[in-house]
């Protein structure tokens, strides 16, 4: 749906509780979902790329998680990051798959 968005609403915060409350009253404005979610997508991004700079950011890196399944999450990043994204084919499996190798090596050690 953010995909569709023609004027991409900006948020002023990166809390949660008052990014909630501005979205709110954006809605009472009359705001078009696709431009209120490119918003929120574009926050989340934000708040994303903030985390990864501060681990390091390589020309390669993948997005994994939920949140990896959203397609205007993905665009926001790579916007942001000026970077293709790679996502994983079943990016939500990620983690357990990871765990579950974990697992198994410590298992056999």
């Amino acid at each position: 749906m953010s995909l569709k968005s023609r004027k991409r609403v900006d948020f002023n915060t990166g809390c949660a509780v008052f990014a909630e409350s501005e979205a709110v009253g954006r809605i009472a404005e009359g705001v078009a979902k696709e431009d209120l979610l490119a918003g929120i997508h574009r926050a989340l991004a934000a708040q994303l790329h903030s985390l990864a700079e501060r681990v390091g950011i390589e020309r390669d890196f993948a997005l994994v998680g939920g949140g990896a399944r959203d397609v205007g999450l993905i665009k926001a990043m790579e916007e942001i990051t000026n970077l293709d994204i790679l996502v994983p084919a079943e990016p939500h499996l990620t983690a357990a798959l990871g765990a579950a190798i974990i697992a198994e090596e410590i298992s056999k050690a």
